[in-house]
Protein backbone atom coordinates (compact mmCIF):
# COMPACT_ATOMS: atom_id res chain seq x y z
CA UNK A 1 0.00 0.00 0.00
CA UNK A 2 3.19 2.40 0.71
CA UNK A 3 4.10 1.66 -2.86
CA UNK A 4 0.87 2.42 -4.45
CA UNK A 5 0.72 6.07 -2.26
CA UNK A 6 4.15 7.01 -3.61
CA UNK A 7 3.90 5.93 -6.90
CA UNK A 8 0.10 8.19 -6.97
CA UNK A 9 2.23 10.67 -5.64
CA UNK A 10 4.73 10.70 -8.05
CA UNK A 11 2.80 10.80 -10.88
CA UNK A 12 1.63 14.79 -11.38
CA UNK A 13 -1.47 15.57 -13.48
CA UNK A 14 -1.66 18.38 -15.28
CA UNK A 15 -4.67 20.11 -12.90
CA UNK A 16 -2.96 18.60 -10.05
CA UNK A 17 0.94 20.18 -10.84
CA UNK A 18 1.86 23.94 -9.38
CA UNK A 19 1.27 26.31 -12.37
CA UNK A 20 3.74 28.43 -13.61
CA UNK A 21 4.06 32.12 -13.04
CA UNK A 22 3.17 32.53 -16.96
CA UNK A 23 0.48 30.31 -16.76
CA UNK A 24 -1.05 32.08 -13.84
CA UNK A 25 -0.20 35.25 -15.43
CA UNK A 26 -2.40 34.05 -18.26
CA UNK A 27 -5.66 32.29 -16.34
CA UNK A 28 -5.74 36.09 -14.70
CA UNK A 29 -5.93 37.88 -18.30
CA UNK A 30 -8.38 34.99 -19.45
CA UNK A 31 -10.60 36.10 -15.90
CA UNK A 32 -10.00 39.56 -16.43
CA UNK A 33 -11.48 39.15 -19.77
CA UNK A 34 -14.36 37.75 -19.26
CA UNK A 35 -15.23 39.68 -16.99
CA UNK A 36 -14.86 42.78 -18.78
CA UNK A 37 -16.58 40.89 -21.41
CA UNK A 38 -19.50 40.16 -19.31
CA UNK A 39 -19.41 44.01 -18.07
CA UNK A 40 -19.48 45.05 -21.27
CA UNK A 41 -22.64 42.86 -22.12
CA UNK A 42 -24.45 43.40 -19.04
CA UNK A 43 -23.69 47.11 -19.73
CA UNK A 44 -24.67 47.91 -22.95
CA UNK A 45 -28.27 47.06 -23.17
CA UNK A 46 -29.38 48.85 -20.14
CA UNK A 47 -27.29 52.11 -21.20
CA UNK A 48 -29.34 52.03 -24.34
CA UNK A 49 -32.56 51.60 -22.37
CA UNK A 50 -31.42 54.43 -20.31
CA UNK A 51 -30.47 56.89 -22.68
CA UNK A 52 -33.82 56.23 -24.60
CA UNK A 53 -35.62 56.55 -21.37
CA UNK A 54 -38.58 59.21 -21.24
CA UNK A 55 -38.35 59.62 -17.26
CA UNK A 56 -34.43 59.53 -17.25
CA UNK A 57 -32.72 59.89 -20.11
CA UNK A 58 -33.49 61.43 -23.35
CA UNK A 59 -36.25 60.34 -24.16
CA UNK A 60 -37.62 60.84 -27.53
CA UNK A 61 -35.27 63.28 -28.34
CA UNK A 62 -32.22 61.09 -27.67
CA UNK A 63 -32.01 60.22 -31.82
CA UNK A 64 -30.29 63.55 -31.66
CA UNK A 65 -28.26 63.29 -28.63
CA UNK A 66 -26.76 59.52 -29.87
CA UNK A 67 -24.49 61.12 -32.17
CA UNK A 68 -22.72 63.49 -29.89
CA UNK A 69 -22.15 60.80 -27.56
CA UNK A 70 -20.84 58.87 -30.10
CA UNK A 71 -18.43 61.55 -30.99
CA UNK A 72 -17.07 61.62 -27.79
CA UNK A 73 -16.13 57.47 -27.76
CA UNK A 74 -12.91 57.69 -29.81
CA UNK A 75 -11.33 60.93 -27.39
CA UNK A 76 -12.38 58.78 -24.29
CA UNK A 77 -10.89 55.18 -26.25
CA UNK A 78 -7.60 57.62 -26.42
CA UNK A 79 -7.34 58.84 -23.50
CA UNK A 80 -8.54 55.30 -21.30
CA UNK A 81 -5.97 53.75 -23.45
CA UNK A 82 -3.38 56.47 -22.51
CA UNK A 83 -3.67 55.72 -19.12
CA UNK A 84 -3.56 51.81 -19.12
CA UNK A 85 -0.31 52.53 -20.67
CA UNK A 86 0.75 54.14 -18.03
CA UNK A 87 -0.35 51.79 -15.95
CA UNK A 88 1.20 49.06 -17.61
CA UNK A 89 4.67 51.28 -17.56
CA UNK A 90 4.62 52.32 -13.96
CA UNK A 91 3.06 49.31 -12.44
CA UNK A 92 3.12 45.92 -14.62
CA UNK A 93 0.74 44.11 -16.13
CA UNK A 94 -0.67 42.44 -13.40
CA UNK A 95 -1.56 45.46 -11.57
CA UNK A 96 -2.41 47.43 -14.61
CA UNK A 97 -5.08 44.96 -15.46
CA UNK A 98 -6.01 44.93 -11.79
CA UNK A 99 -6.96 48.89 -11.77
CA UNK A 100 -8.28 49.57 -14.73
CA UNK A 101 -10.47 46.22 -14.07
CA UNK A 102 -11.12 48.26 -10.94
CA UNK A 103 -11.78 51.05 -12.56
CA UNK A 104 -14.96 49.97 -15.08
CA UNK A 105 -16.34 48.21 -12.19
CA UNK A 106 -16.43 51.23 -10.54
CA UNK A 107 -17.63 53.56 -12.86
CA UNK A 108 -20.31 51.03 -13.67
CA UNK A 109 -21.45 50.64 -9.85
CA UNK A 110 -21.30 54.53 -9.52
CA UNK A 111 -23.44 55.07 -12.33
CA UNK A 112 -25.99 52.76 -11.13
CA UNK A 113 -25.85 53.82 -7.91
CA UNK A 114 -26.32 57.69 -8.49
CA UNK A 115 -29.06 56.65 -10.86
CA UNK A 116 -30.78 54.25 -8.32
CA UNK A 117 -30.43 57.52 -6.43
CA UNK A 118 -32.20 59.93 -8.99
CA UNK A 119 -35.16 57.45 -9.02
CA UNK A 120 -35.87 57.88 -5.68
CA UNK A 121 -35.20 62.13 -5.60
CA UNK A 122 -36.73 63.57 -8.47
CA UNK A 123 -35.49 67.01 -7.27
CA UNK A 124 -31.43 65.92 -7.96
CA UNK A 125 -32.33 64.11 -10.95
CA UNK A 126 -33.81 66.77 -11.89
CA UNK A 127 -31.87 69.62 -11.49
CA UNK A 128 -30.37 71.52 -14.40
CA UNK A 129 -27.16 71.75 -15.31
CA UNK A 130 -25.99 73.15 -18.93
CA UNK A 131 -29.50 72.75 -20.40
CA UNK A 132 -29.65 68.91 -18.89
CA UNK A 133 -30.85 67.49 -16.38
CA UNK A 134 -28.38 65.39 -13.73
CA UNK A 135 -30.00 62.45 -15.00
CA UNK A 136 -29.04 63.11 -18.26
CA UNK A 137 -25.59 63.39 -17.36
CA UNK A 138 -24.77 60.73 -15.45
CA UNK A 139 -26.36 58.53 -18.35
CA UNK A 140 -24.66 60.67 -20.91
CA UNK A 141 -21.28 59.75 -19.05
CA UNK A 142 -21.77 56.35 -18.18
CA UNK A 143 -22.69 55.57 -22.69
CA UNK A 144 -19.45 57.42 -23.45
CA UNK A 145 -17.18 55.16 -20.93
CA UNK A 146 -19.27 52.18 -21.81
CA UNK A 147 -18.83 52.92 -25.50
CA UNK A 148 -15.65 53.53 -25.23
CA UNK A 149 -13.54 50.68 -23.33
Amino acid sequence: AAQNSSLISSVMTPLSSPLTPKAKSGMAMASAMALHFFGYEFARGSNMALFTSSTLGFGAGSGSYYPLAMTFVSPVSMMLLLVYGRQLDAKGPRKALRNTTFLCISMLALSGTALAAMQYNEVWANTKFLSWTMSQLVIWASFVFQNSY
